[in-house]
């Protein structure tokens, strides 16, 4: 199935809501932040696909998201391909950060589009572009995007470059003077190892630049001797990711995969992140995975959750503080030569170290998806 193309806007909505699963393991994660790499492959001339995908996002802090997606890709001549996308989410809650905000509850809907197109240029090298846009009622963004890969030594090593920047123009809603922007540059290095018949292993680093409007334009801070004011967030921040993950064949029909990321940024915040799966083929038609994954993250030098007096930077974004998280879930799939079905369900339990206005939250993540190739 298709990975969900992430730009700034849409990170920063799953942040808000989901915490560091989307903040880290997102915004560094190889398949979701570039188009090609979540499956770079050359296509037959004639042949394609189409996925289109549903999931929903709930949690007892009052918040839902619904995601819907519809993808496709064709192959043309020359080893050349190109896809396209549509994405619609739809978010509601009535978050503590919300009502903290003097706000009972909103509602967001955010529209993405993009196009992608690339060739298997020779032998082992692959290059691919993308463009993605996604507007909504305070959000615009634009994200250009290149991918390559080289295949070496009979194949059994694959290199990878990716590049991505993203122009983000951030209003206020019902603000029509509250005009910011937000510039960021995304590049990625990555490698692949076979080293065995059963064992592939593999490595990335992610550096990050982002200039611009990075604060909430609705959240405000708390100030001992005076009024609460919006929160300031510094205007650049320089993000380095290196991510480890190895795939291990048990024996016919079961593997095993795991991945370690580290993550750190100028900003003071670091985070760890672990993750193991059981993946198993049933037959020649279902398959299924079990995974988990725990995550904990350090807090921005700056984060308080109430300022004594009024600091150059201040923030009361609880992904900024002190947090970790823990959660699993199961797939189930089924397919044939043409079609695929999956259906996904995770759990995930957030434990908020310092914010008071929320110390926990346990969320579920519900998602199918269906493919046709030919």
């Amino acid at each position: 199935m298709s990975c969900l193309p992430l730009t700034s806007k849409r990170l920063r909505q799953l942040a808000f809501v989901m915490g560091g699963l989307c903040v880290e393991a997102l915004l560094f994660g190889a398949a979701s932040l570039f188009t090609f790499p979540c499956g770079a492959q050359e296509l037959a001339s004639g042949s394609g696909k189409v996925d289109a995908r549903g999931s929903v996002y709930t949690d007892d802090d009052e918040t839902t998201i619904i995601t819907s997606y519809v993808g496709t890709e064709l192959g043309l001549p020359g080893g050349a391909r190109f896809g396209a996308h549509g994405l619609v989410d739809i978010i509601s809650t009535a978050s503590v950060d919300v009502v903290a905000a003097a706000t009972s509850s909103f509602e967001e809907v955010r529209v993405e589009f993009g196009a992608r197109a690339g060739m298997v240029v020779s032998e082992g090298v692959d290059l691919g572009l993308a463009f993605v846009r996604s507007a909504e009622n305070d959000w615009t963004s634009y994200s250009p995007q290149l991918t390559s890969s080289f295949e070496l030594f009979e194949k059994n090593t694959t290199l990878s470059f990716g590049y991505g920047f993203s122009y983000n123009q951030v209003g206020r809603s019902g603000d029509p003077n509250f005009e910011q922007r937000l510039d960021a540059h995304t590049t990625q290095l990555g490698v692949t190892q076979l080293l065995d018949k059963k064992t592939l292993l593999g490595a990335a680093y992610t550096l990050s630049f982002a200039k611009g409007w990075q604060s909430s334009p609705y959240r405000y801070v708390r100030i001992a001797a005076g009024p609460s004011v919006l929160e300031r967030h510094p205007e650049t921040r320089l993000r380095h990711a290196g991510t480890l993950n190895a795939l291990r064949h048990l024996r016919k029909g079961l593997a095993l995969d795991g991945s370690y990321r580290f993550y750190g940024d100028d900003w003071g915040v670091m985070s760890h992140t672990a993750t193991a799966a059981l993946r198993m083929d049933f037959s020649r038609h279902f398959d299924a995975r079990l995974r988990v994954r725990g995550y904990y993250q350090s807090a921005a030098e700056f984060w308080q959750e109430s300022y004594t007096q009024t600091m150059r930077y201040m923030s009361l974004d609880r992904e900024l503080g002190t947090f970790w998280d823990v959660g699993g879930g199961a797939k189930i799939g089924w397919h044939n030569s043409m079609w695929e079905i999956n259906v996904k369900a995770d759990a995930i339990y957030y434990r908020f170290i310092d914010f008071s206005l929320l110390d926990s939250r346990l969320a579920l993540v519900t998602d199918l998806g269906v493919g046709l190739k030919w």
